[in-house]
């Protein structure tokens, strides 16, 4: 039986639902005002949410449009650095109301007795001999609105090169006087009352867009973790969420923890290498000093790698210097940290001229660290002001994960903290709870899942793949700790049981989370007993949940795909793996799905017999269900669906409480029992109310082929169950692959159809003591081919238009078959000449027909006689072949 569990630590979230009650869908939206896109990691050593090489993009105008209307950013004298050397503020340098009125040139120009005091001012900031060639570009109102640049990519960092960053934020003015309107401000949250939405997307990489900036600029806002609520910046190890393999990357990734140099400077010297201002540096005397290593948080083409000294100091470049780099091919063992064992450039010496180092990829390299070495061992000084690092398209590895979310309160919560979970001390596990209380909550079932989505780039190239667990306990993992080989231990030094903070803190010993048991639902583990988490889900593609933005808004909610997940659960988790090639991607506005309150809140157990059968053949099977109700369940069912394996699956007998229930006849249409009303009968003398009517039938999914037995009572309530009463449904069906789950499900159409209900799916358990198998799965005895012997419909038949036996259909049984395979029947005449071909045409599992109607491939009825047919399934390579004869008279 379920029981309704308590829970630990969630924020609390705006609910998109209201008051839970039966029957009443309630939905949870992950992307807009009540839960955020949220990059950085709720814990860098569990898959409790975060970002990787995305970005969370805004629609800051409400156009329907996203960054269409940036700043114009132009590297005018192609050295890697934007705005570097922009128009020089001019000064009054004599005070006397007039700019520029006496330059050089040894007049005095305004007559006050002084010469030459008033010039302009022009200062060559990058000293390449050019003066006020790379400023502020014209600008460009490219949605055609009357503003500039008011929705362009705005991050947390400097988005007009201006060295400011957020100076001037969205409220329609100009804030820091330079003639555009909020370029650069902090990012906006959805705010659909002013038409902000965000999206979120992979990263893409242009020629504007410089990587070592832009990733330096993610760390200090605390995208990758490390930072603390109060801003202090630390650098602990993070598990890397790609799946391109496990690996480690430190937080900062430009730390000086990576190389030699960590011990004589620190972060704030190697960050002045990615600070967008050429007029600071990081240098020294030595091997590694001066260079830069830098892990790019995931793996990008890159296509220009450029750097250079401050232009005072030009002699400072790094004249000796190689390049390398690192891949999903260079982790190492054990360590799992990616290295630069690729060399790019191989070692330089004496390269003083050009200043600027300046490198041209083509084709772009793909990669996820990048050093550059200083080489030079003998004394010399020299140093980095600014590192461009430049790809063109999108990265191979990014992906999202969700914080956990919690749906059993009233209002939904998920599961983030002030700060990465590891971050805290030892002793502040109390500020954990503390933010987060504990809170009792209900068991939910799950029905459909939907996002608002676009194709970034050209074609249809660019894919996602989102899964979906769900839990009905707050951790994922059973938390251990290694004593030595082969042993472990799930308590600490004191005896007591590692939470997921206590394991996050340890020091020596800690079982990585790849390596940790699963909290598996169902088996008793750890401290949860039965409960635990679903194991990931088959992926959706990006397509299958889509919505259609061409409907009415209103339909939107109507749309979507079943989640196939276990009912009576409260906690749910996605995740979204772009396989975005170079430059095609997707990219997701929100994502959201629907839950409601079990209409039994102690599960409903199913069981089948006999659990084992002959593979092919017409079996009886005895199915029951065993609702269990809890206080207060007011909720009824009517409707009852099992998959089967075979469309002719037909009941023999429903039984209540050991009383045979009488059959009505189905109705027509996509729902033939919609119409059906199966009512209670008096019950037989000396029995309680256990009478009563049912109507029966098979829907086949067009897209699957999949089977579904469909079954009408009357309303089942928790007062028809007061004694542990089951259901028994007996019906015949067989089995085409070596095993089938005949899992099922109940809802009640008097509270709606299936597209404004979930049904409350069962769980394989005890449902009954008459049989013993607690499950609901069915095993063949025994394999043997994967074809029948063929069935002829008429032989001989009679193709002459008289409507009967004018076509001749051709019937077998297909098993052990995954999925579609090609079947083809090729006709013979006697000389063994092909007179004609049916097919091929696809087919899966279970009971296959084709029609021939005696025409040879030209159409022409062929004459009376013996003809030989071939019946081919499957490739060359594994085909399963019949042949036979047949015959055709008039």
């Amino acid at each position: 039986m379920r029981k309704n569990y308590f829970t630990i630590a969630f924020s609390a979230l705006l609910w998109l639902g209201t008051t839970a009650s039966q029957a009443e869908i309630q939905r949870w939206r992950v992307g807009d005002q009540g839960q955020p896109w949220s990059l950085s990691p709720v814990s860098g050593r569990l898959s409790w949410g975060r970002g990787w090489s995305v970005e969370v993009v805004t629609d800051d105008d409400g156009d329907g449009l996203i960054d269409e209307d940036g700043v114009e950013i132009i590297d005018n004298d192609g050295d890697a650095l934007f705005n570097e050397d922009p128009v020089d503020s001019q000064v009054d340098s004599d005070g006397d109301g007039q700019l520029n009125e006496d330059p050089v040139d040894n007049i005095d120009n305004d007559s006050d007795g002084q010469v030459d005091e008033d010039p302009p001012e022009q200062f060559d900031n990058d000293l390449d001999g050019r003066i006020d060639e790379d400023g502020l570009d014209p600008q460009v109102d490219n949605d055609g609105d009357g503003k500039f640049s008011e929705d362009g990519r705005h991050t947390n960092g400097n988005d007009d090169y201006d060295l400011k960053t957020n100076e001037d934020p969205f409220d329609g003015g100009d804030n820091d006087g330079d003639g555009l309107t909020d370029e650069d401000g902090p990012r906006l949250a959805d705010n659909a009352a002013k038409g902000v939405s965000t999206w979120l997307q992979p990263i893409y990489l242009d020629s504007t867009r410089n990587l070592a900036t832009l990733i330096n600029e993610r760390y200090l806002d605390g995208e990758f973790g490390g930072v603390t609520a109060d801003k202090n910046l630390l650098n602990p190890s993070m598990v890397v969420p790609s799946t391109f393999g496990y690996r480690n990357e430190p937080a900062d990734p430009v730390s000086a923890d990576q190389w030699q140099a960590a011990s004589v400077t620190g972060r704030i010297d190697f960050g002045r290498m990615v600070d967008n201002d050429l007029s600071t540096s990081f240098g020294g005397r030595g091997d590694l000093l001066g260079g830069i290593d830098i892990l790019l948080q995931g793996y990008y083409y890159i296509d220009r790698i450029a750097f250079r000294p401050r232009p005072t100091l030009p002699g400072a470049t790094l004249s000796y210097h190689s390049i390398t780099y690192g891949d999903s091919t260079t982790i190492s063992n054990p360590a799992q940290f990616i290295q630069p064992w690729k060399t790019l450039r191989p070692p330089v010496e004496a390269q003083f001229i050009p200043v600027v180092k300046d490198y041209k990829l083509d084709p772009p390299v793909l990669m996820g660290r990048l050093d550059i070495n200083a080489t030079y061992l003998y004394g010399l000084y020299v140093e980095t002001a600014e590192v461009g690092i430049f790809g063109d398209g999108f990265p191979t590895d990014a992906s999202f994960t969700s914080e956990i979310i919690d749906v059993g309160p009233p209002t939904p919560r998920y599961r983030r903290y002030a700060q990465q979970m590891e971050l805290y001390a030892e002793s502040d596990s109390s500020k954990l709870t503390t933010q987060f209380p504990e809170r009792a909550g209900q068991l939910v079932d799950w029905g459909k899942v939907r996002w608002k989505g676009r194709r970034l780039g050209p074609g249809d190239e660019g894919k996602v793949r989102i899964q979906f667990r769900v839990g009905n306990s707050p951790d994922t993992h059973v938390y251990a700790r290694r004593l030595g080989p082969g042993l472990s231990d799930n308590r600490d030094n004191n005896g007591q049981q590692l939470t997921a903070f206590k394991w996050a803190k340890l020091t020596d010993g800690r079982i990585e989370e790849l390596s940790l048991q699963y909290n598996e639902l169902g088996q008793r583990l750890g401290a949860d007993d039965v409960r635990g988490w679903s194991y990931w889900s088959a992926p959706f593609s990006f397509e299958e949940g889509l919505i259609d933005t061409t409907l009415p808004p209103e339909e939107w909610s109507t749309t979507g795909v079943p989640l196939p997940l276990p009912g009576g659960t409260r906690y749910l988790q996605f995740r979204l793996l772009f396989d975005s090639t170079q430059k095609s991607a997707a990219s997701l506005d929100y994502l959201e799905f629907d839950y409601d309150v079990p209409l039994a809140t102690g599960g409903v157990l199913a069981e089948i017999f006999p659990a084992q059968v002959p593979l092919g053949e017409d079996q009886s099977f005895h199915y029951y269900l065993r609702p269990v109700f809890g206080d207060g369940d007011g909720g009824s069912f009517n409707r009852i669906e099992i998959e089967v394996p075979d469309a002719g699956t037909r009941i023999q007998a429903l039984r209540f409480d050991g009383q045979d229930w009488q059959p009505l006849d189905a109705g027509t249409g996509a729902d033939p029992l919609a119409q059906v009303q199966p009512k209670r009968l008096a019950p037989a003398a000396g029995r309680t109310d256990s009478l009563g009517q049912f109507a029966q039938a098979v829907r086949v999914d067009s897209a699957s082929g999949a089977a579904r037995l469909l079954i009408k009572l009357p309303p089942m309530s928790a007062q028809h169950f007061r004694l542990g009463e089951s259901l028994e449904i007996v019906f015949t069906s067989k089995l085409f692959r070596g095993s089938k789950q005949f899992t099922s499900a109940v809802w009640n159409d008097q509270n709606g159809t299936l597209g404004t209900t979930i049904p409350q799916p069962t769980e394989g358990g005890d449902a009954t003591p008459e049989v013993a198998t607690n499950d609901v799965n069915v095993v063949v005895e025994q394999i043997t081919q994967p074809l029948s012997p063929v069935h002829l419909s008429a032989n001989p038949f009679t193709p002459n238009g008289d409507g009967v036996n004018d076509q001749l259909k051709i019937s077998f049984d297909l098993f052990l078959i995954l999925e579609q395979v090609q079947v083809q029947i090729d006709i013979f005449d006697l000389s063994g000449r092909q007179v004609t071909q049916v097919g091929p045409v696809g087919h899966t599992a279970g009971t296959t027909e084709i029609s021939w109607d005696g025409k040879d491939s030209s159409g022409n009825l062929l004459p009376p006689g013996l003809y030989l047919y071939h019946l081919k399934v499957g490739g060359t390579a594994s085909s399963s072949t019949q042949t036979g004869t047949l015959s055709l008279v008039y």
